[in-house]
């Protein structure tokens, strides 16, 4: 067995549950909803303040183990010397380009020493291209710019691609194999949704339906337009930074209104149904923007960000459709009453 350190791991993990099982239980007490204050236990007592849990516990395997940060780089790579083991996978992966970036060639004194006299020379040269009207061309092509390479996004030299196309890679592994709060998190959220289907009803639905989606696609496009314009207002560039935050800000969390709304005990009102098919709506459309602005990111691959979509949505449907007409008439019809049935026995209710 593990012997005394595991005995005071299990012993941190079921105090950090029992602190967030207290704090739900104590929300309920003081007649408040349990999100904020669970929320928060879970916050305090998580890695990065008090440390009741280990990061190793919230932070998975390949983030902790791969490092894709190295030291003179740009140097490394000029002189062929190796830049470690995972960013030198990504090298060999042809996801960068080195002639799609534009970055100088160091020597070994060049790299420490030479930098301020390199950028005069540049600046003298850059006035002497404005004299002959093509000094804005040059500074539009030069090593400040933003260059798209074939990473599947615009970095500004070969170097920044493949820091960055490694710390992509970690977190396509990282969303296969995630760690073990994540991984319960997960379960947590598809359970909280499963619930939600479970209030869903159809017969009120029908009446709230069409200003649900009036409302469902507001919800979608105001944030998708207000975080954008916040970006660009903050500096950044309206594609993709300013796309990919009101991108984020789009989605609704169907398991907290499903929570709150039932807290309230007005779930089967009629703008109770409307906000819980809203959400619905508003989920399913922030995901065609977040299948949108991944396949913006990099090359157009018309199955990936059209076909599949369009076979999951048409799937779904037939599932809804299903669950409405068929499964019903199919189970009591037709498979219960071939079930034998055995005298004595006792019905649960």
């Amino acid at each position: 067995m593990g012997g005394a350190s595991s005995y005071l791991a299990m012993l941190a993990i079921a105090g950090f549950l029992g602190a967030t099982w207290t704090a739900s239980k104590v929300s309920k007490l003081l007649g408040v909803s349990d999100i904020v204050l669970v929320i928060t236990t879970g916050v305090l007592l998580g890695p990065d303040i008090l440390g009741l849990i280990s990061k190793e516990y919230t932070v998975c395997s390949q983030a902790r183990h791969t490092d894709c940060e190295v030291d003179d780089l740009e140097y490394k790579i000029a002189n062929g010397l190796s830049i470690g083991e995972h960013l030198g996978r990504i090298q060999h992966m042809d996801l960068c380009h080195a002639e799609d970036g534009h970055h100088a060639v160091p020597s070994h004194e060049e790299s420490h020493d030479a930098h301020g006299e390199a950028s005069h020379e540049e600046a003298g040269h850059g006035e002497a291209h404005s004299e002959t009207g093509h000094g804005e061309e040059h500074g539009a092509s030069g090593h400040g710019s933003h260059r798209r390479l074939s990473g599947g996004g615009n970095y500004a030299s070969y170097e920044e691609c493949l820091v960055k196309s490694c710390k992509q890679e970690i977190s396509h592994e990282c969303q296969l194999t995630p760690d073990v709060f994540t991984l319960i998190g997960h379960a947590g959220v598809a359970l909280m949704i499963f619930e939600s289907g479970m209030h869903f009803d159809f017969e009120k639905a029908k009446i709230v339906g069409a200003k649900a989606c009036v409302v469902a696609v507001l919800g979608t496009v105001t944030p998708l337009i207000t975080g954008a314009l916040l970006t660009m207002l903050l500096g950044y560039g309206f594609f993709p930074e300013g796309i990919s935050a009101g991108t984020a800000l789009a989605p609704t969390s169907v398991g907290i209104a499903l929570r709150l709304l039932g807290e309230a005990g007005v779930l089967q009102e009629n703008f109770g149904q409307a906000i819980i098919t809203a959400a619905f709506v508003d989920d399913i459309l922030s995901l065609v923007l977040f299948n949108i602005l991944f396949s913006l990111g990099g090359e157009f691959d018309f199955v990936a960000v059209v076909v599949n979509p369009v076979v999951g949505i048409a799937i779904m449907l037939i599932a809804m459709y299903a669950a409405m007409k068929f499964w019903p008439k199919f189970i009591n019809g037709w498979l219960l009453p071939k079930v034998p049935v055995k005298e004595g026995a006792k019905a649960c209710v």
